[in-house]
């Protein structure tokens, strides 16, 4: 898409040869550059940065001095077994230059998962562990 919005802004419309996109990274490499991108599943991937920041920005407004330690409590998530994405390789994809962020590109959940759940309380209380199969 960013390359066809540069063709589009510079009012050109060319055929794609095989060096062609070589040709047109080297003549755009202040715009775009080559990248390496992980798979990541589809679902993952359509979180927005929005919801990222306003949940991270919520846990900046709570108090949690006033809170019991025993209440306060940190999950930890691992998936195992069924991973689909651990085997799949890396892709060049061209990207905007100015994104220095890992890339991902979305592939379609293909297994089931299967997580374990860890808890741990602020006064070191370990709650029962949990497994997860969806």
């Amino acid at each position: 898409m960013k390359a066809r919005s540069i063709l589009i802004k510079n009012g050109r419309v060319d055929s794609l040869s095989k060096n062609w996109v070589e040709s047109f990274i080297e003549q755009n490499n202040e715009k775009i550059k080559k990248a390496k991108a992980s798979p990541m599943e589809e679902l993952r991937c359509q979180v927005e940065l929005k919801t990222v920041i306003e949940w991270f920005d919520l846990l900046k407004e709570n108090q949690i001095s006033d809170i019991a330690p025993g209440l306060i409590i940190n999950i930890d998530e691992t998936g195992f077994g069924s991973s689909c994405t651990k085997n799949l390789v890396r892709k060049t994809v061209i990207i905007p230059e100015n994104i220095n962020n890992h890339v991902f590109y979305q592939i379609p959940r293909q297994k089931r998962h299967i997580s374990a759940i860890l808890a741990i309380t602020a006064d070191g209380s370990m709650l029962k562990p949990g497994i997860i199969v969806n």
